[in-house]
């Protein structure tokens, strides 16, 4: 019996030298020409191998690939094992230099999840040099859009797990001993838009309600329904809004990202809260503006 572990000793520098161009491929999800950069990467490495490539074009997001290695020389079973890779991250280009410390390597994407893209690549290498035989095809999906939810790749992703026997997802693993995660939570992703009533700060606050002062609470409320004990957590991401001068806005102006301000279009003194200032109760069926909140069960 071939000794897998020692193939892969041999072949640890080659390893951590693919990840490393793997890395420096950087591929934000919201960067489209990147993406596809380092799928065109990943492609080309798998046709050296002697995959068949399909590449299912996105106008918005980076492409998806669906690519399949068959070592079964025509005595397999007509099925097949599906491992799911994603090629996005959530880093800006730059943000994050690549480093290594000793046996550890850093960089935008090495643990989500380009070190797992990489061990994929690999065994199906492994597989093939060492002429193992395999009783089903391999197909490898590389998808481009995870980090922000999978909405273009999820129906290639179910349609792929249809046809599989076993479907295989090479995330990070779970620390700290490394065990393999063979489920995941689900997420949900909701908008939360919030409009006060607009008054003088000064000469008129009490007929004022406050956008900010609600969303506090709303904000509270939402991060109480976290039960550990059940696996759900909420959590509020992203704020806009709050730049105002005395009664010109009745709601929050959005901004273009999160912590950024917009720029008044008169010379104003900027106030946090100006035209949105009054006391007012919680109210659960306020309406909305300002923030996202993320729920995992």
């Amino acid at each position: 019996m071939p000794n897998h572990l020692a193939y892969f000793e041999r072949n640890l520098d080659d390893m951590l030298a693919m990840l490393v161009r793997m890395v420096e491929h950087e591929s934000p999800t919201t960067d489209k020409a990147a993406v596809d950069r380092y799928g065109a990467f990943l492609c080309d490495a798998y046709r050296d191998l002697g995959a068949t490539v399909e590449t299912i074009p996105q106008p918005g997001f980076g492409d998806h690939h669906r690519i399949t290695l068959d070592l079964t020389a025509g005595k397999g079973d007509g099925e097949q094992i599906t491992v799911l890779c994603h090629l996005d991250t959530v880093c800006e280009i730059g943000a994050l230099p690549l480093r290594r410390e000793g046996n550890q390597l850093f960089g935008p994407g090495v643990y989500d999840m380009k070190a797992g893209t990489m061990f994929v690549y690999y065994a199906l290498r492994a597989l093939r040099e060492q002429s193992l035989p395999m009783q089903k095809k391999v197909v490898v999906l590389l998808t481009s859009d995870e980090e922000v939810g999978s909405g273009t790749s999820r129906a290639l992703i179910e349609e792929e797990a249809r046809r599989s026997t076993y479907v295989l997802c090479v995330e990070p693993p779970v620390p700290p001993v490394g065990s393999l995660k063979t489920a995941r939570k689900g997420v949900g992703r909701f908008t939360l838009s919030i409009t006060g009533r607009a008054a003088h700060a000064g000469a008129a606050h009490a007929e004022g309600i406050s956008a900010i002062q609600e969303l506090a609470h709303q904000i509270v409320a939402l991060h109480a329904l976290t039960n550990y004990e059940r696996g759900t957590t909420v959590n509020v991401g992203v704020v806009r809004g709050g730049l105002a001068s005395p009664g010109w806005r009745a709601r929050p102006r959005p901004s273009s990202r999160p912590g950024s301000r917009s720029r008044p279009r008169r010379r104003r003194r900027p106030h946090s809260s100006g035209c949105l200032r009054a006391p007012r109760r919680h109210s659960p069926s306020s309406r909305a503006r300002s923030s996202s909140a993320r729920a995992a069960r």
